[in-house]
């Protein structure tokens, strides 16, 4: 893949630990065969943004819409990270020398924020919370999402004491673990170093800038609607691809899998339910079919006529079934090219463990013109 679009852009798509991540060289093949140099790719649900970073590192021009912050950082900085490394370096020390002014604070986090970072580090975080300006400010924003990275970790390999990297585990439950196995104490980082290293690696071999991609954060029912996302399609000609993989019905709440990124990004210190609907699990069958129907009657609004759908998604029978109907209401002058395509192996629906052996994994379907 790496061959395909470029060293630079390789070790920048790689950023975000997530679940339910495409594989890159998916995405290059799917890219590869259905689009040329200049085509619109659209993802309005982009998790961490692999489909809309990849077509514009193989000339596309993307757009991906995410209604988690977490993901919507990942793609911001995929497209366009600060330019250069010296302005991140820079913040982080600003970061690193505010972080003596949240003593107090980090004193009085619970038991679950004392046992996964030494105090230097819950100082440091808490400052980064605080002060950082990701949504306004590149550079911030760059600095933000290489916190995301190692915010936990295996020890030595993040910020905190053992834990996950692809999602954080309840609190009660992290410290019940860390006190079975006599690990109450965390280990002493020093996150500014710690970090400078990793960002100087990452910017080893060069950036890159893509304007004309977009990543929108929001409820892709509305966001698509807007005149931000109208805009982005008029100007690039209409969606050549629409690629995508729709959230499953009732396997995963994200929100809740990833609070204590969230909490950074300054949500609540704890995995509650989010009040949005489309914030949660999707375990009510009518949301759910009211959120696929909207959104894949948005994308094919914005669709050239000579468009192509690819769509991955689980193969469980609620869900295969209210994502073919909404394609079908939705593209009606479309056609399906080839049988399903089965995903095996370690997909979403093996990793979280929802039927087991008997879940033959992901499908994928092709539509084209017919």
């Amino acid at each position: 893949m790496e061959a395909v679009i470029g060293r630079a852009q390789s070790r920048w798509a790689r950023v975000g630990p997530y679940y339910a991540m495409f594989p890159m060289d998916y995405v290059g093949e799917v890219i590869g065969a259905h689009t040329s140099p200049g085509d619109a790719v659209l993802d309005p649900f982009a998790g961490r943004f692999s489909a809309p970073a990849v077509a514009s590192y193989m000339g596309r021009i993307g757009c991906g819409v995410e209604i988690s912050p977490l993901g919507w950082l990942y793609g911001k900085i995929k497209l366009a990270p600060a330019q250069r490394s010296g302005d991140v370096l820079r913040r982080l020390r600003d970061m690193r020398d505010a972080a003596s002014g949240y003593k107090s604070e980090a004193a009085h986090l619970d038991e679950f924020f004392q046992m996964c970072y030494c105090k230097d580090v819950r100082r440091f975080l808490l400052a980064c919370r605080d002060l950082l300006k990701w949504k306004k400010s590149t550079v911030d924003a760059t600095l933000m999402a290489a916190i995301m990275v190692v915010l936990h970790h295996g020890i030595g390999r993040g910020l905190s004491n053992q834990m996950r990297q692809a999602k954080a585990m309840a609190p009660r439950y992290s410290v019940n673990w860390w006190k079975s196995r006599g690990m109450e104490k965390p280990p002493q980082v020093d996150a500014a170093k710690f970090l400078s290293d990793r960002i100087n690696r990452r910017y080893k071999h060069g950036v890159f800038c893509y304007k004309e991609s977009k990543a929108l954060l929001g409820d892709s029912c509305k966001v698509l609607a807007s005149t931000e996302a109208e805009t982005w399609q008029k100007t690039n000609g209409g969606v050549k691809l629409l690629f995508t993989s729709p959230p499953y019905w009732s396997l995963v709440n994200y929100f809740k899998d990833q609070w204590l990124r969230l909490w950074m990004l300054g949500c609540a210190p704890s995995p509650a339910v989010r009040a949005h609907a489309y914030e949660k699990g999707f375990y009510s069958k009518d949301e759910y079919r009211r959120l696929i129907e909207t959104v894949f009657d948005r994308c094919a609004q914005m669709m050239r006529k000579d468009g192509v759908v690819v769509v991955r998604m689980d193969a469980r029978q609620f869900t295969r079934q209210t994502v073919l109907g909404a394609l079908d209401k939705s593209f009606p002058g479309h056609k399906k090219a080839g049988k399903l395509a089965v995903t095996k192996g370690r997909t979403q629906t093996v990793l979280f463990n929802n039927g087991g052996a008997k879940i033959p994994g992901e499908r994928d379907i092709v539509l084209v013109p017919a």
